[in-house]
């Protein structure tokens, strides 16, 4: 099956770096809600948390760019960022699943196309044993069914799989010993 795939590698290569590049843009986005909701809801000395590495990271990346700028503008820019990153995050997942269905489709065609000259070959005596309907569901089912399970699961597993990583990633610069624990309490929460 993976040799009808053969022609298509380049969109398909190209269809997984976008959902691999949609899946880091929406851990990006989750990130950036942190510095735009502290922005908005100001803590008092009171309320005020330590700093996690991800908190000192993102200041040490967005205070040059909004050093002096008063509450309005940095609000602004904030906003702008969150939605260019979630605009993005949009394109390349529209980009994943378009050019996965261009390869579930040539896929199928190129299946459609053998099958359809392996019956031209096939005896005549094997079209008086076979009902026409059966031909048919191979053509059309069958087909579809390679589609669905090369394809599309393929590139679902490994969109999520990348999403599940990056997720973690994110859970473990914000708190390492609290994604520890879910990590070592989330299998015992399956059963």
């Amino acid at each position: 099956m993976f040799g009808l795939l053969r022609p298509h590698r380049g969109l398909f290569l190209l269809g997984m770096l976008a959902a691999f590049v949609g899946a880091i843009l929406e851990g990006t986005q989750v990130v950036l809600l942190e510095p735009l909701l502290r922005h908005l809801f100001p803590a008092t000395a009171a309320d005020a948390a330590p700093g996690t590495r991800l908190e000192g990271w993102l200041r040490n990346w967005l205070d040059p760019w909004l050093a002096g700028l008063p509450a309005a503008e940095v609000t602004l820019r904030l906003v702008a960022l969150f939605l260019g990153v979630l605009l993005l995050k949009n394109v390349a997942t529209w980009l994943a699943g378009y050019l996965a269905v261009v390869v579930q489709e040539g896929m199928v065609r190129r299946l459609r196309t053998r099958l359809y000259a392996h019956l031209l070959r096939l005896d005549l005596d094997h079209f008086q044993h076979t009902r026409g309907g059966q031909l048919t569901a191979v053509m059309i089912s069958d087909a579809d069914q390679v589609r669905q399970v090369v394809v599309a699961a393929f590139a679902a597993f490994f969109q999520n799989a990348v999403v599940i990583l990056v997720t973690i990633g994110v859970m473990a610069a914000i708190s390492p010993r609290l994604t520890l624990l879910v990590l070592v309490l989330a299998p015992l929460l399956v059963f």
